[in-house]
């Protein structure tokens, strides 16, 4: 079941670092610093793309910065170029100036979701270090389990590895949950004595 919603809203990040730079919290707050209190919905939608800060010069023909974003500009201490790529203004330019979309997911999906974001901001470098190290460790756990009664390298695979619930898995075995974490517990005890022998056996041959 679909029970949160989120919504993704296209917003001029180069402002709103600006305001958090200079400790700005509002956009009314902003306003009052261009000496322009009422110009907060103009604000607001150049803030959410969804107004150009740019107009045309009618003697020349030539595009020009509004006065309203060389204000904001200035009140943030910086030049319109500081806040405004050319593809920000061209995004304002289109016709849809209500752009934001909208997907239902789950509230168990939302860390996920999260996590993926973060993921995204790493360098290619750190992701390929941590895809590395994951993979090392599932290989060194599927070695290490061979050496398990089935039923317990079935747990260990299943609801470590796996990602599947101790519930969901005693309740396909027609198995209790405590019985099936009393396999689990047994299960990762022997993997912890068999690291423990081979770290020994490993001292004692001066390797």
């Amino acid at each position: 079941m679909k029970d949160s919603r989120v919504e993704v809203r296209f917003r001029n990040e180069l402002i709103l670092a600006r305001m958090e730079q200079l400790k700005i919290k509002s956009v009314a707050e902003l306003c009052r610093k261009m000496k322009k209190p009422r110009a907060q919905g103009f604000v607001a939608d150049l803030i959410n793309l969804r107004r150009s800060p740019l107009c045309v010069d009618s003697d020349i023909q030539v595009p020009k910065w509004t006065k309203t974003a060389e204000r904001l500009a200035r009140a943030l201490k910086c030049s319109p170029e500081q806040l405004f790529t050319e593809e920000q203004v061209r995004a304002a330019c289109r016709p849809n100036k209500n752009r934001k979309y909208h997907f239902a997911i789950s509230a168990l999906d939302i860390p996920q979701l999260v996590e993926g974001a973060r993921r995204l901001a790493l360098p290619a470098d750190v992701l390929l270090q941590e895809e590395q190290t994951r993979i090392g460790v599932e290989e060194a756990v599927r070695g290490a389990i061979a050496f398990l009664r089935p039923r317990e390298a079935e747990v260990l695979e299943r609801c470590v590895m796996g990602g599947e619930t101790l519930k969901d898995v005693a309740s396909e075995k027609g198995m209790t949950g405590e019985r099936l974490r009393q396999i689990q517990s047994r299960a990762l005890a022997r993997l912890r004595r068999a690291s423990v022998a081979r770290r020994l056996r490993i001292a004692a041959s001066g390797n």
